[in-house]
């Protein structure tokens, strides 16, 4: 169906549209892309001229997303995993190749929110074979990526494995060839795909790959208790289960149907969906006609797709490693950027074995062997389970260390690397640079000095992090333990021979559990680069310790109402109140380039760590980030020191983003009040609630009052604006945009993370003005998941940020 009509063809009845109709299209394509989609299509129907001209762009990115559906007749069974809003989308694709040409992105992923990483994630198997498993909506996505033409970009983020399969091979094993640039494959399996199948793929022009928290080995993560979505709530016989508990991502539990992996009966429910659905064009007709008389039968469609018979797509428990491998193999020669963030390396039951190690040690060994000619990134992250962590003895800028069985070189990583000499990014565990020790032969430290030469002239963005601490970070390690000293030797010799030489650095990422005084000699250590860009994520807050010792100076309004908790309180330790008073205030004294760095350890009276951060970085930071809520800013009422700790943001003068995390206590009279404030924002948004319309003439009184004055959204808003601008630099308040201020919380029993994004300006008689805002929003919020997805740095298309001086609340940390 080609694009039929002119600007000749523009309904002239209509002055408005007439003016469009003579709009450059540039302009016209620009200014449709301020209207939100149900706007756009509300304007593709106004005539011939506007459809075609609207169209497009409603289908340029496009969802494929499930959803829960109620049995009416039986209340108490309900599809968890309903195809029909994948397959309504997919009939569109498949029966109009117009449509289908405008495709530039595709996204999968399952209507549940993705697996809790502390917990869930290594306990879950993504080999889920009743979920989208009719071989009539996999023949539908095959028709449908045929006339995907024009597509560059492929998510699947927790993706059904079939539908991850079957997007794999309709995408990448295109016969004319594929033109995908960017996949991203995250909560999600790419095993069961057959050697045939692989060679089909077509990877030459793939520019960004992204793997994140997905297995890569068979048996990764907690074998002996994995589990998948199943449809429907039927209990495995060996269990009696039905349910599982879940984290929905909002600071609460859902509950949905799981089963032990290799234990699965397939659910069919396939009829009634296609019962309810059009036969566009006899689309599924056709579909039908090829098909036997056994295949049309839902449970024996299923059983040859998912048994034996069909040796491209037996669900054999395949290693997904010869898959991984095979992509980055064939997509070396073009690959940009690869991004490997907590993918599941290993097991960790008690049934683990020297065989998973050596097949952990032969992964890495390829990996390392092959070479990337026009690598820009390269970013293997881990700060979270043990199942995503290196394989003993790999050190980036170091011998690899010897051990019983070892397939690894001595130098594998450093002749990787210098292979490698055009990188701009690179992310790495800060304690796998080097090992605790120097043990290195003298041509091999030759070689590892020019490549540190060469990374301090090329290396733009840098991301390190360490695995997270339960009890949170302390100001310095002064563990005796034997592992814990070679773990900190290692990360000390990061800072003094890695850190230190690097001149220009843009981005600084830290996560994970790296000690305050660390994180300071890093940013001490990197004097001589031009930073624009902070970020330190951890569980404790990265700017010190608001609470006092072990969170006294806040009591119960604190995580728990137990102070003495050593999980919760055991590492918020006692401040320097009278030095961070005395110098926090104080104006901080610019360090120059030419300083020669020196590391300090420990945490001696000195003054707050922002006015440090201040000294070194305030003339070039644009954004900075702070994450880590225990021991953060109390949004009503902070103690005395927050003033001082905050207060030497003034002198960020180029500032334009500022994230940080601060603590919203729910407590009155003496109970936790997060799941009634949970529901407030959550009804907030729906124009249908009525439950929040008073309907009683008398005054509110009590909670009422307390949840209208202090969690109303807009009176959050408010008073953000109230705490934080008084700490942001007057320059940039004044700035034609204002200045972006996100506030994190964390709240609800599971820790749901809401953000506000506020927009502070100056008023005309000079005072500070809140300009709009956002929220809350959580993080699996639409607009906030569009957000991270469209503006993830280091994969896919460039996206403009800043727009004639106005200040983006869409950013990236």
């Amino acid at each position: 169906m080609p694009s039929h009509y002119s600007n000749k063809d523009v309904d002239t009845t209509d002055g408005s549209l007439s003016l469009l109709g003579k709009l450059p299209e540039e302009i016209l394509q620009e200014t449709l892309r301020y209207l939100d989609n149900h706007s756009l299509a509300n304007f593709s129907q106004t005539c011939h001229w506007s459809y075609d001209k609207a169209t497009p762009l409603l289908w340029e990115d496009v969802e494929l997303v499930d959803c829960r559906t109620n049995n009416d007749a039986v209340p108490d069974v309900s599809d968890e995993h309903d195809d029909t809003p994948i397959i309504r989308k997919l009939l569109v694709l498949a029966s109009n190749p117009w449509i289908a040409s405008h495709v530039h992105t595709l996204t999968h992923r399952c209507h549940f929110p993705p697996p809790a990483i502390f917990y869930e994630l290594p306990r879950i198997n993504f080999q889920g074979r009743t979920l989208s498993h009719d071989i009539r909506t996999l023949h539908l996505l095959a028709k449908a990526c045929q006339n995907l033409t024009s597509i560059h970009t492929l998510r699947i983020i927790f993706g059904h494995w079939n539908l991850t399969r079957g997007l794999l091979t309709g995408l990448l094993g295109d016969p004319k060839g594929s033109i995908i640039r960017h996949l991203w494959l995250e909560n999600c399996s790419i095993a069961g795909i057959s050697q045939k199948l692989l060679q089909s793929f077509d990877l030459r022009k793939l520019k960004s790959l992204r793997l994140r928290r997905l297995p890569l080995l068979a048996n990764a993560g907690r074998f002996d208790s994995q589990e998948v979505y199943t449809r429907g709530p039927f209990p495995d016989w060996r269990t009696g289960r039905a349910f599982e508990t879940r984290q929905d991502g909002r600071g609460g539990v859902i509950n949905t149907s799981t089963e032990l992996f290799r234990h699965q009966e397939a659910l069919i429910r396939n009829l009634i969906i296609y019962k309810q659905l059009p036969d566009l064009g006899g689309l599924i007709s056709s579909i039908q006609q090829g098909l036997s008389d056994e295949d049309r039968s839902p449970t024996n469609s299923v059983k040859q797709l998912l048994h034996s018979n069909h040796p491209d797509w037996a669900p054999t428990d395949t290693d997904p490693f010869p898959t991984f491998m095979h992509i980055l193999e064939h997509s070396a020669a073009s690959l940009t950027s690869l991004n490997l963030d907590w993918v599941l390396f290993r097991r960790t039951d008690q049934r683990a074995s020297s065989e998973s190690e050596l097949s952990l040690q032969s992964m890495f060994k390829g990996l390392f062997k092959l070479h990337f000619p026009y690598l820009r990134a390269f970013q293997f992250r881990n700060a979270v389970i043990p199942e995503s962590e290196l394989p003993q003895g790999v050190y980036l800028l170091d011998t690899c260390e010897a051990a019983p069985l070892t397939l690894f070189d001595p130098d594998m990583c450093v002749s990787w690397l210098e292979r490698h000499p055009k990188l701009q990014s690179l992310a790495w565990p800060a304690d796998r640079f080097f090992g605790q020790t120097k043990n290195t032969t003298h041509d091999l430290q030759q070689r590892i000095d020019f490549v540190i030469s060469r990374l301090a002239r090329t290396l733009e963005d840098l991301r390190v992090d360490t695995v997270y601490s339960r009890s949170g970070e302390f100001k310095t390690d002064d563990s005796d333990e034997p592992s814990d000293l070679s773990r900190c030797r290692s990360r000390r010799r990061f800072i003094s021979e890695f850190a230190a030489h690097l001149q220009r650095l843009e981005s600084l990422k830290m996560e994970g559990g790296i000690p305050r005084d660390e994180k300071r000699e890093i940013i001490r250590a990197l004097h001589q680069s031009p930073l624009q860009k902070i970020v330190m994520i951890g569980v404790n807050s990265p700017i010190g310790n608001t609470w006092g010792f072990a969170g006294r100076d806040i009591g119960s309004l604190g995580i728990n109402e137990d102070p003495n908790d050593p999980d919760d309180f055991g590492s918020l330790e006692e401040e320097d109140v009278d030095e961070i008073v005395r110098l926090g205030t104080t104006r901080p004294e610019p360090v120059g380039s030419s300083e020669v760095f020196e590391a300090e350890y420990g945490w001696p009276p000195a003054p707050p760590f922002m006015h440090t951060l201040a000294s070194y970085h305030a003339d070039t930071v644009t954004e900075l980030k702070f994450c880590g809520y225990r021991g953060a800013p109390l949004l009503w009422n902070p103690t005395p020191i927050t003033h001082y700790m905050l207060a030497p943001l003034r002198h960020f003068h180029n500032l334009r983003h500022l994230i940080l995390s601060l603590w919203l206590h729910t407590l009155y009279e003496d109970d936790h009040r997060d799941d009634e404030i949970l529901d407030y924002w959550l009804n907030t948004r729906s124009p249908t609630i009525t439950a929040l319309v008073a309907t009683s003439t008398e005054p509110p009184t009590g909670w009422a009052v307390e949840l209208a004055s202090k969690y109303e959204p807009s009176a959050m808003a408010a008073r953000i604006v109230a705490l934080m601008g008084p700490y942001v630099s007057e320059t940039a308040k004044a700035h034609p945009g204002g200045m972006h201020v996100r506030a994190s919380f964390c709240i609800g029993s599971y820790g749901g993370l809401f953000d506000f994004d506020v927009i502070i300006g100056k008023s005309a008689d000079g005072k500070d003005e809140l300009r709009e805002w956002k929220g809350p929003r959580e993080e699996l919020h639409p607009e906030r998941r569009a957000e991270k997805l469209r503006n993830r740095r280091w994969f896919g298309p460039t996206v403009r940020r800043d727009v004639d001086g106005q200040r983006s609340m869409s950013i990236s940390l």
